[in-house]
């Protein structure tokens, strides 16, 4: 009976030490998962640094078209002041034409 007590037992021990191995094994795939996590949320606060600097640089271009936009409508607002200072010119210098001829 003591051998009998003593196969068991080495059989338990035999599956220990396989649930030891295992436990191990999981342990050392946990160590890589988290790992495997912390890589992955550099790289989101990489991203999400990425999308933020994008943005403002969509905000800037946005806000540079304004700028450009109204400058041309100052431009536009110009010349039209500048024909309507030639064509007042103009008729000007048709009564002075006018003038000379009579």
């Amino acid at each position: 009976m003591l051998k009998e007590y003593d196969a068991m037992l080495k059989k338990c021990d035999a599956i220990l030490k396989k649930y030891d191995a295992m436990i191990k094994k999981c342990d050392a795939m946990l160590k890589k998962y988290d790992a495997m996590i912390k890589e992955y949320d550099a790289m989101l606060k990489k991203y999400d640094a990425m999308l933020k600097k994008y943005d403002a640089m969509l905000k800037k271009y946005d806000a540079m078209i304004k700028e450009y936009d109204a400058t041309i409508k100052e431009y536009d607002a110009m010349l039209k002041k500048y024909d309507a200072m030639l064509k007042k010119y103009d008729a000007m210098l048709k009564k002075y034409d006018a003038m000379i001829k009579k």
